[in-house]
Formats: structure tokens, sequence, C-alpha cells
């Protein structure tokens, strides 16, 4: 446990974290885009609680839009060859994707109309 407390991702992340003064950390949730953990829950090589403690320290660090996914009856190895042959991995992925693509031009879509009122109503005074 030692060994991987020292290379966890999570644990890496902490370290980078702790070293920034107040006015640097809020700057950096400005720069995080939205985030999936994925994890499976039979994973036998990853401590599973790995994947919680990432997101809790993500979102101490200012991630708003933080998602975990923990992979029901998924070891760590099974995870990425539900990429490769379709799984349930792949398949919440794809749909996460997918709803943060739409998210996302929905609201460039709103923002664009706001825009053109405001341009509008500003043109006529």
């Amino acid at each position: 446990r030692e060994s991987f407390d020292h290379h966890s991702p999570d644990m890496r992340l902490y370290r980078m974290l702790s070293s920034l003064n107040c006015k640097e950390l809020a700057s950096v949730s400005n720069y995080l885009p939205p985030i999936l953990l994925v994890h499976g829950i039979d994973d036998d090589v990853v401590p599973f609680p790995s994947t919680s403690d990432a997101a809790r320290t993500l979102r101490a660090s200012g991630a708003t839009n933080c998602t975990e996914y923990y992979v029901p009856e998924t070891k760590h190895q099974d995870v990425i060859m539900h990429f490769m042959m379709e799984g349930k991995a792949k398949n919440y992925v794809t749909h996460w994707i997918r709803n943060l693509n739409y998210n996302i031009k929905h609201a460039n879509t709103t923002q664009h109309k706001q825009d053109t009122v405001t341009n509008y109503i500003t043109s006529k005074l």
C-alpha cells in the first residue's frame, strides 16, 4: 500500500495542489475540464477506494464537474477490454461524452441567442 500511495494519481494530485497557494488553487479550478473517473468494482490491482479518493481531491480543488462510474463485475484489465470489444465501460463513457457534447452545444446555442438579443437591443438604443 505504501508504494501505491506514493505513485497513486490521487496522492500525486494532492501533493501538487497542496503546494499551491490559495490564489493559485482558485485559478486551477477555472481550467479543469469535465472529468470522468471509471473503476471496475472487482479491480484487484488498484484499490477500489482510490477512485473515490481522487474524486474527493478533485472536488476539493474546485472541480465542479467530476463524475464517478463504478463498473459492476469488472476487474482492472476488463475496463480496457470493454473499450476494445464493447462492454459496460465503453457504453457508459460513450454516453457520458455524448451528453457532455450535447450540453456544451446547448450552452453555446443559448449563449449565442442571448448575445444576439443583447446586440439587437443595444443597437436600438
